[in-house]
C-alpha cells in the first residue's frame, strides 16, 4: 500500500508526535494510527499488527488505542452497571410500594369490618327500637279518617285487645286517591310487646282467609262513612313489621332474588329476616348483604336457624 494513499486521519501533520507505545516520533512515512480518543499515535510495528490488519483500520471511521478501548468498555460497564443498580433500586422501591399496598389493602379490610360491625350494632339497636311497631298497609286513604279508630277495629277482626296504643300516623309522602297507587302505609307504635306479637301472630293464622278493608269497615260506629267505603273496590289489608332502612333493603334484594328464582323463600320474623335457598335447604338468618350474595351463589345451604324455621312463607307482603 502506498504510503502516501492512506486516510488523512492516518497521516500525521508535520508537527513532531510521539507514538504512544515507543515513545519514538512518528515519522510522515511510517505506518501509524493515531486514536480517536486520546489522540495519541501508534507505530503500526509497535501495535504488531500487519500491513492488511492497519489497511482495514485505517478504513475505519473511528479507531481506538489498547487503553482507551479499556476505558471506553470500563466506562460503559459503568454506566450499565449504575443502571442495573437504578433498576435495582426501583424494583425495590416498587416491592415496598408493593407490600405497603398489601398492608394498607389489609387496613382498610379491617377498617370496612370495624364499619360494617357498628353498621350492624346501629341497625341492631335501631331494630329493638321498632320491635314495638307495626305497619299496616293497603288501608284506603280519607280526609275524615281516625287512624286509632281503624287500628282498633283490626285488632277487633283479628281476637286481640287493643291496648297501650301509643301512636298511629301515615308515612310521609304525597297523599293520592288514584285507583292505581297504593295509599300510604300507616305505622302503629305499641305501648306491649306481646299485643304487637299477639297483632301479628293472629294476622298470620288469619292470611289464608284474607284481612278484607270491609270487615274492618264492618266494626266502624260511622255508618254514613261505612256505606261510603263499601261502595269502592274491597282490597286486602297486610300488617308486617316495622323495619330499619338497611333491613328494608335486604327484603327488597331477598324479593328480587324470589322473582329470579335464585331463592325458594324470604319472610320476616320478630324484625328479622331469613331466606331458603330450596324448599327444603336450611333457613338461613340474613343479617348483611354478603349473607344474602353467598346464599345464592350456595348450592346447599347447611346453616342452621332453629328460630326461623317457623315461618317459610315468599313473604310477598313483607317489602317496604
Amino acid at each position: 500500500m502506498d504510503k502516501s494513499a492512506l486516510q488523512s486521519k492516518n497521516k500525521r501533520e508535520n508537527a513532531p508526535a510521539d507514538c504512544g507505545l515507543c515513545s519514538q516520533n512518528v515519522k510522515n512515512n511510517e505506518y501509524a494510527l493515531q486514536c480517536d480518543e486520546c489522540n495519541l499515535w501508534h507505530h503500526a510495528k509497535c501495535l504488531r499488527i500487519s500491513l492488511e490488519k492497519f489497511n482495514r483500520l485505517a478504513k475505519m471511521e473511528k479507531w481506538f488505542c489498547s487503553d482507551c478501548t479499556y476505558g471506553i468498555v470500563l466506562n460503559r460497564l459503568t454506566s450499565v452497571e449504575s443502571k442495573y443498580t437504578s433498576l435495582a433500586t426501583l424494583v425495590k422501591d416498587m416491592e415496598d410500594v408493593k407490600r405497603e399496598n398489601a398492608e394498607l389493602r389489609n387496613k382498610v379490610d379491617q377498617l370496612c369490618k370495624q364499619i360494617d360491625n357498628i353498621k350492624l350494632v346501629n341497625d341492631r339497636r335501631d331494630q329493638y327500637n321498632l320491635k314495638n311497631n307495626i305497619i299496616i298497609a293497603n288501608i284506603p286513604e280519607s280526609k275524615d279518617e281516625n287512624l286509632l279508630n281503624i287500628v282498633g277495629n283490626i285488632a277487633k277482626v283479628l281476637g286481640v285487645k287493643a291496648e297501650g296504643i301509643l301512636a298511629s300516623h301515615r308515612l310521609k309522602g304525597q297523599t293520592v286517591n288514584g285507583p292505581n297507587v297504593a295509599p300510604r302505609e300507616i305505622i302503629v307504635k305499641l305501648l306491649r310487646h306481646d299485643v304487637k306479637e299477639k297483632l301479628m301472630e293472629s294476622f298470620k293464622k288469619k292470611r289464608n282467609g284474607k284481612l278484607l278493608w270491609s270487615e274492618i269497615l264492618g266494626t266502624t260506629n260511622k255508618r254514613g262513612h261505612e256505606k261510603k267505603e263499601k261502595k269502592s273496590k274491597d282490597v286486602n289489608i297486610y300488617l308486617k313489621d316495622h323495619l330499619t332502612p338497611f333491613r328494608s333493603f335486604l327484603l327488597r334484594k331477598a324479593k328480587r332474588y324470589l322473582k329470579e328464582k335464585k331463592l325458594a323463600f324470604a319472610w320476616v320474623k320478630r324484625g328479622s329476616i331469613y331466606a331458603r335457598k330450596e324448599e327444603k335447604s336450611a333457613a338461613k338468618h340474613i343479617l348483611t348483604e354478603s349473607d344474602l350474595d353467598i346464599l345464592v351463589k350456595t348450592e346447599n345451604a347447611e346453616i342452621q336457624n332453629p328460630e326461623g324455621n317457623e315461618d317459610q312463607s315468599p313473604a310477598k307482603d313483607q317489602v317496604d
